[in-house]
């Protein structure tokens, strides 16, 4: 007959089996406002949606200070990325060279490595003299996007003479319209680095879809990664990094230096302002390794990429 008024902070689920024999018990239980089910399943199936529910609460909100997400993101990001993408798509192009795939990333505030086109072999050597050697050079092209697969990619060139002769090789034998030119980038050193791949793909019901993980050339094998729906903030692109194997590789092992994990949660946060802005013009995404920072966009064809009702499908 009495009910207990008292509350104990602390979610309480009853699993009373028994029927209608312990009806009586479970009448007392409800007026309580204790959730009572007639199999334990039911309530730990219950319990485990409850802990679902404010796990994601504290994943959106998180810590105060990561609320201003996108503060780095610089004025005009999206008009500067626009006036480049815009073009290509009026040619009826699905891949944005390389190049200027870099120039969108670097509108939006990711660093990339120093990159220059060159169309001409002398002009690929001045470049090269610019930069400082050793130096790497790859094919520029409009249409072909598996630069190794052409031969399209010369490394560790140390002299004018090594840069002109490559590239003339590169332009003899792969010839046009697939060869306009090269872009010529300093050589990376991967001594202590590590491989990571930050991607967008567009999903037809949430929009675009971001993942963070293990990259390089293992990143199909071990599929250590995770997702997130953009825009995100600090705190969410920390807990991204948390939860794949690769971040206890970066955060420091067995004596290996760690990474900065702010500047790569702030490049997850750039990128996921990015991905969002653009999505209607960018179906796909890809920066892996992002060491070395290669970048490809894959452009939208008209109404391919399907508008969500709210500009960032995540809130």
């Amino acid at each position: 007959s009495g009910v207990p008024g008292r509350s104990t902070g602390k979610p309480v689920l009853a699993s009373w089996m028994g029927g209608k024999e312990v009806q009586q018990g479970v009448e007392i239980l409800q007026r309580a406002g204790i959730p009572t089910f007639s199999h334990a399943d039911q309530a730990c199936a219950a319990f485990n949606w409850m802990w679902r529910y404010a796990e994601n609460l504290r994943t959106l909100y998180g810590p105060e200070d990561a609320l201003e997400a996108g503060s780095t993101v610089p004025a005009g990001a999206k008009e500067a990325a626009m006036a480049i993408i815009k073009p290509f798509i009026a040619k009826g192009l699905d891949i944005l060279p390389e190049y200027e795939s870099k120039m969108v990333l670097k509108a939006y505030g990711v660093t990339i490595c120093d990159t220059r086109v060159a169309y001409t072999a002398e002009e690929a050597a001045d470049e090269a003299a610019a930069i400082g050697f050793p130096v790497c050079i790859k094919i520029h092209s409009e249409t072909i996007t598996h630069k190794s697969d052409v031969g399209g990619v010369k490394l560790n060139l140390k002299t004018r003479e090594e840069v002109i002769e490559q590239y003339k090789e590169m332009e003899t034998r792969i010839g046009a319209p697939g060869f306009l030119g090269a872009t010529v980038q300093p050589m990376v050193s991967f001594k202590n680095a590590h491989e990571v791949i930050i991607g967008m793909n567009t999903d037809p019901l949430y929009g675009p879809v971001m993942v963070f993980g293990m990259g390089g050339i293992l990143v199909e094998i071990f599929k250590d990664s995770a997702l997130a729906l953009p825009p995100i903030n600090n705190h969410i692109a920390r807990l991204m990094i948390a939860k794949t194997k690769i971040s206890k590789v970066i955060s420091g092992y067995r004596g290996m230096p760690a990474v900065d994990l702010d500047a790569l949660a702030q490049l997850l946060v750039n990128f996921s302002y990015m991905v969002t802005e653009l999505g209607e013009v960018m179906a796909e995404c890809d920066l892996n390794p992002v060491l070395a920072l290669d970048a490809r966009i894959l452009l939208a064809k008209d109404g391919s990429v399907p508008t969500p009702g709210h500009r960032y499908p995540s809130l």
